[in-house]
């Protein structure tokens, strides 16, 4: 992008198709797309929301876990650090950073810009996320292609339900669900005896808001 046109994250949600078209090897249907794709983007829900932020230490599943305790962005800014320690899965270094980043007006104001903007955070219904949390306690590791959603998506399903999506398989680990041409870490889930799923026993699983019973 051409200097001056993005200089903060909020700069986003204010460009013109015209600001766009004057731009070096940029046409009318380039320009249209993006601007089609930001206005996708203008409806965001809560958890990634709180990821694109940036916020030091917050990933994935800490997002997961501030939306599951916050019902919204006001109240999380409004978090103390010892309220931040209160959730299990966050600890002190993950609250200061937390506590820090909103107590800069800078960021403040990156925020006010993006909701004046017109973005819209899309907040989940509390009853419903805590009905839904069967998977809490668990930890799940992806290995091999999936047919039925992305990597991210089947992440994302696991963190909707309480549960945590890890990157490595290690003795915490309670279920490796395996999908087509599975790498090492179907290995070492079985050198560690550690539970495997199929992709459609995971699927079962997610339909029937209900873990599997013990492996025979």
């Amino acid at each position: 992008m051409q200097e001056g046109l993005i200089r903060s994250p909020a700069d986003v949600f204010y460009l013109k198709k015209n600001d766009l078209m004057r731009l070096e090897r940029w046409g009318e249907k380039s320009a249209q797309n993006l601007m089609d794709q930001i206005e996708k983007a203008k409806k965001v829900s809560f958890e990634r929301f709180l990821f694109a932020l940036g916020i030091r230490h917050v990933g994935e599943f800490v997002a997961h876990l501030l939306t599951q305790h916050f019902s919204n962005l006001e109240e999380l800014q409004h978090a103390t650090e010892d309220e931040l320690m209160q959730i299990q899965g966050i600890g002190p270094e993950v609250a200061r950073s937390v506590v820090d980043f909103f107590r800069i007006p800078q960021n403040r104001e990156t925020i006010r810009k993006i909701l004046a903007a017109g973005v819209e955070i899309q907040y989940p219904e509390a009853e419903k996320e805590q009905q839904d949390l069967f998977l809490q306690g668990k930890t799940f590791v992806f290995t091999g292609g999936l047919s039925r959603y992305s990597r991210d998506e089947a992440k994302e399903l696991v963190m909707k339900f309480g549960g945590k999506a890890s990157s490595n398989v290690s003795k915490n680990t309670d279920f490796v669900i395996v999908g087509v041409d599975p790498g090492s870490k179907l290995d070492k889930a079985r050198q560690l005896g550690i539970r495997t799923l199929t992709e459609e026993e995971f699927v079962q699983m997610i339909e029937r808001r209900k873990l599997p019973g013990p492996s025979t």
